[in-house]
Formats: structure tokens, C-alpha cells, sequence
């Protein structure tokens, strides 16, 4: 951001601040009251407004533990049409529960997804519903105060964590930065697979942990490019490709791109964009200028949730549109994290 802007915005983050100090005395004092569930709950946030990998650490976990256990996911379901608490079906898509969801439901076929704007109501619901349910992953729950998940996770993103960034709407954070008291692990996420013990050490050293937290670095594992369609096609590293993204953040994903793919043009579109005949056409456009390369469009699974809605029109154009799947990889002590999570499931079980 201009640091003149920053500067203009400056007296609209100390009016967001007084707000926050407000919720939290009242929270504190026990006006306002935080509610927990005697099921195991797990919960994963930021800091900030977004692109920290939430999604992609609710799948991480939800494949390690489903094994054992059957897992639901309750999110909050941004920018769906349907109000209230819905739980995800077959016949769902991201109209109904949210483009992140939905993603999470074809990922995870197995796992229960539910979305509910207040997650404290949501899940009495939920366990109407799934009565089978025996551990429940959070979604963006970190400023969700009402409920106190059983184990609470953060995530800061290596290239702008929380102790570099400033309050709305200057900055990116949605709480003050002491607010990462409240969590039990800490992950840096998005960070170079080669990132040394040494770089760890100075980086959580700028964290500042209670000696309460754990502390633990992911980076980002891009797979294979999956069609969204049609499974006739396969894409090859070195192809021309189109990216086409509604993400909140996608450099990471166009450095990948760059190194495997001879990446010829970038659509940015917001985030949860929900994409329309005219961006469709608008992409139409530069893939034919491209054409004497045959260029595949590339995307997220994230924005593929949202492109199904015009699959008739994306077949009419012949687009070879793939998906490119994105899973977390704990960097350090991975054996470590993942049994904090199991023992916390196993002693809440044992209580």
C-alpha cells in the first residue's frame, strides 16, 4: 500500500482498534460469552483478511485424522446465496455453501461440511445431522469469539506475517497481533521448502510465543494439473498456459506456474470472485490470440468450484481447463504436529 495512503488511513485504524478493545473487555468480563462443545473441535485462522492456506491446512488435518475418526467441517460459507445453517449434500454447490467449502467437499468426500454464519448454533445442528460425527475442524474461526475451539491453530503467511502487518485498514489485520496469545500452534505457512533451522529460529524469534505454543513451518505442494472436465486431456510441463485466478493471493502459484509451464498471460480477479460470461469471454479472447500454441487455462481447485457453474459454455469454447491441486507440507518437526493433534484427540476422548 502507498505509504501515503497508509498514512490517511491511519486515524480509521485507531477507531477499528477502539472496537476491538471494546469486544474484547466484554468478552473478558464475561459479558459476551465463549462456548465450547464436549466433542474434540479444532480450529484454524488468521490474523488477516485472508490467503494464509486455511483450506488447504482443513484438508491437511482432516487427512490425517479420518483414518481414525469421522471428521465434519464447519465453515462460515463466504459469499453464499443461502443464509443461516446449510448442510452440504451431493446435489450442493458453491451458491449454496460457498466456493471453499464446496472445494473441501469434493476433496474430502467422506468428511460431513456444514456451513453456519454463527458457528455456535451451527453445531448442535451439525450433530443432528451427522450424529456420527466424533471430531469437528473450524474454518476461519480465529475471530469467531463465541466459541472457543478445543484446539486453536494460526496461520501467518511467510511473506507477510502478522508481526510485519497493521491493523485495518491500513494493513491486513483483522485483530491485534497480541491476539495470537490465544492460539496453541503457530504455522508459518507458505514458506520455501528449503528454509533452514537457522531462518526458523530468527522467524520465531519475531513471532513471539508464549511458552504455551507451539511453533512449526509449512510450505505450499502443488500437484499434478487435474482436468476440471473432460478426463481425455493431460497437460504436460513446458505447455503454454493461461492462468486464471480469484484467490487472494497467487504469486506463489505463478512462481510455481513460471518454473513448469511457459506461462503467457495472468487473469486476476478478486477473491470468491464469482466469474461471469463476460470474464469467460474476455479469456475466450486471449486464448485465441494465443491459439497457434494450444495454451491451457490453469486454475485453482478453489476457482474450479466456481467456474462448474459454466461448464456448457467453457466445453462450447473447447478449453483445456485443468485445476491444479494444492496440498500443506509441515516443514519441520512434522511428526511433532501431528501428534499434538492426535494426543489432543485421544485425551479429549479419554476424559
Amino acid at each position: 500500500m502507498d505509504p501515503l495512503l497508509k498514512t490517511l488511513l491511519s486515524p480509521f485504524c485507531v477507531l477499528y482498534g477502539i472496537g476491538l478493545l471494546a469486544r474484547d473487555a466484554l468478552y473478558r468480563s464475561k459479558l459476551l460469552k465463549s462456548f465450547s462443545f464436549d466433542i474434540p473441535t479444532i480450529g484454524v485462522g488468521n490474523l488477516s483478511t485472508g490467503g494464509t492456506g486455511k483450506t488447504t491446512m482443513i484438508k491437511y488435518l482432516a487427512r490425517l485424522l479420518m483414518p481414525d475418526y469421522q471428521c465434519a467441517i464447519m465453515s462460515r460459507g463466504y459469499k453464499r446465496e443461502r443464509k443461516g445453517y446449510v448442510a452440504a449434500t451431493s446435489d450442493s454447490n458453491f451458491t449454496d455453501i460457498g466456493d471453499e467449502p464446496f472445494e473441501l467437499s469434493c476433496a474430502l468426500p467422506d468428511a460431513h461440511i456444514a456451513v453456519a454464519e454463527s458457528r455456535v448454533q451451527g453445531i448442535p445442528e451439525l450433530m443432528i445431522d451427522f450424529p456420527d460425527t466424533e471430531i469437528i475442524l473450524l474454518d476461519d474461526i480465529f475471530q469467531h469469539r463465541a466459541l472457543k475451539p478445543g484446539l486453536n491453530i494460526l496461520l501467518t503467511d511467510f511473506l507477510n506475517p502478522y508481526y510485519e502487518d497493521q491493523l485495518l485498514p491500513s494493513g491486513g489485520l483483522r485483530d491485534f497481533k497480541a491476539a495470537h496469545k490465544r492460539a496453541d500452534i503457530i504455522i508459518m505457512t507458505k514458506c520455501p521448502a528449503s528454509l533452514n533451522i537457522k531462518e526458523q529460529e530468527i522467524i520465531k524469534q519475531k513471532l513471539k510465543p508464549y511458552p504455551h505454543q507451539e511453533v512449526f513451518f509449512a510450505s505450499l505442494q502443488y500437484g499434478l494439473p487435474k482436468p476440471v472436465f473432460s478426463t481425455e486431456t493431460i497437460a504436460h510441463e513446458g505447455n503454454a498456459c493461461i492462468l486464471l485466478s480469484g484467490i487472494a493471493k497467487s504469486l506463489y502459484l505463478k512462481k510455481y506456474l513460471s518454473q513448469k509451464f511457459k506461462l503467457i498471460h495472468q487473469f486476476n480477479f478478486p477473491d470468491h470472485h464469482r466469474f461471469t460470461p463476460s470474464d469467460l469471454e474476455k479469456v475466450n479472447e486471449k486464448l485465441l490470440q494465443f491459439q497457434s500454441e494450444l495454451p491451457l487455462i490453469l486454475c485453482t481447485s478453489k476457482d474450479a468450484a466456481r467456474l462448474k457453474e459454466h461448464e456448457k459454455v467453457i466445453e462450447n469454447y473447447g478449453w483445456k481447463l485443468f485445476e491444479i491441486p494444492v496440498e500443506m507440507m509441515i516443514i519441520n518437526r512434522k511428526n511433532k504436529f501431528d501428534h499434538l493433534v492426535r494426543e489432543f484427540v485421544n485425551k479429549f476422548g479419554a476424559k
